[in-house]
This record gives structure tokens, C-alpha cells and sequence, in this order.
């Protein structure tokens, strides 16, 4: 990967400052997305967290309403404490950030 001696990079009409606007942009680049791979993951893993208490609250409605056979209710919103709750929301959009991140590193399998 070389640099003619004659690169332009905005304003500038030298090789080394070209080099180093490359690799700064490709840094930059990476940054942006390990950033926005880690957000995106953190995301998916509270809205996913979010649709199991929404089945559960579903399944609970069926057995309030007599719909199921089975007599089971599940804990939802971890029995509507708030505080664990968003503990639970948080820790799961915590691990998606983490995956995330190191994911955008790692091979595609």
C-alpha cells in the first residue's frame, strides 16, 4: 500500500500527511464501527429480553381469560419490580454491548 509522492489529501501535497489521514480514518472507521456493532447488540438484547415478558404476559392473559388448558403463570416484569426489572434490561443491554464490540473483531463463521 504506497503512497505517490505527489498524494493529496484535502489541503495537504505530502505523502506522509496522506499516510497518516489514512490510517487516522481507518482508525476512525473502525472505532465507528465497533461502536455502532456494540449499540446495535446492546439493543437487540433488550428488545428481545422485552418480547419474552410480553409472551409470558400474553401466556398469563390466556390463563386468566380460560383460553389454555394448563393452569401455569409465568413471572412477568419480574413480578412488576421495577427495580429488578430495569437491573435485568440493563445487565442484558450491558452483555450486548460487550458482544457486540468483540464480535466486530472476530471472524465470520
Amino acid at each position: 500500500m504506497g503512497f505517490a509522492k505527489e498524494a493529496v489529501v484535502g489541503d495537504y501535497n505530502d505523502a506522509k500527511i496522506a499516510k497518516a489521514y489514512a490510517t487516522n480514518s481507518t482508525a476512525k472507521a473502525l472505532a465507528t464501527s465497533v461502536m455502532s456493532n456494540a449499540l446495535g447488540e446492546g439493543l437487540e438484547e433488550v428488545s428481545e429480553e422485552l418480547w419474552f415478558d410480553i409472551a409470558k404476559g400474553l401466556q398469563n392473559a390466556a390463563v386468566n381469560l380460560g383460553i389454555t388448558q394448563t393452569g401455569n403463570k409465568l413471572e412477568t416484569f419480574d413480578g412488576w419490580n421495577l427495580e429488578q426489572t430495569l437491573n435485568r434490561y440493563a445487565l442484558n443491554f450491558v452483555g450486548g454491548l460487550a458482544g457486540g464490540a468483540i464480535a466486530v473483531g472476530l471472524p465470520g463463521f
